[in-house]
């Protein structure tokens, strides 16, 4: 939101992005991206498009993480956020649509927030080829 957007400008006295993924266009390179539970949100038919963007921005061996709901559907909750699910085998025919990126680490955990203890998560390290 452009509200948390604008306090966290303030707090750490540099501009925040307020964007949507499918509209991110950055002329930064970093040595690493995190995207904990973010990526959730892009509909599955723009993902590989997003993670091909983003991932342009990595510096030569950069590492992206990323982590997912883990699953193999999508859903509209009942805040009317979109989310996708990954399982191992759905993440990785995703991904092999982006030929720059490799699996370095893929693995689930759980999730620690209360009330939440059923909750699978799907991690992700990837790594510029």
């Amino acid at each position: 939101s452009r509200e948390i957007a604008n306090a966290a400008s303030k707090i750490i006295g540099q501009q925040v992005i307020c964007r949507r993924f499918e509209e991110l266009k950055l002329t930064q390179t970093f040595d690493g991206i995190w995207a904990c539970a973010s990526l959730l949100h892009v509909n599955k038919k723009d993902i590989v498009n997003v993670i091909k963007n983003i991932s342009s921005n990595l510096k030569d061996n950069g590492i992206f993480y990323m982590s997912f709901k883990y699953g193999e559907y999508e859903y509209i909750d009942e805040n009317e956020r979109y989310f996708n699910c990954y399982t191992e085998e759905t993440f990785k025919e995703m991904i092999s649509q982006v030929p720059s990126l490799k699996i370095k680490s893929l693995y689930k955990s759980g999730d620690n927030l209360g009330g939440r203890e059923n909750l699978i998560w799907l991690n992700i390290l990837l790594q510029i080829k």
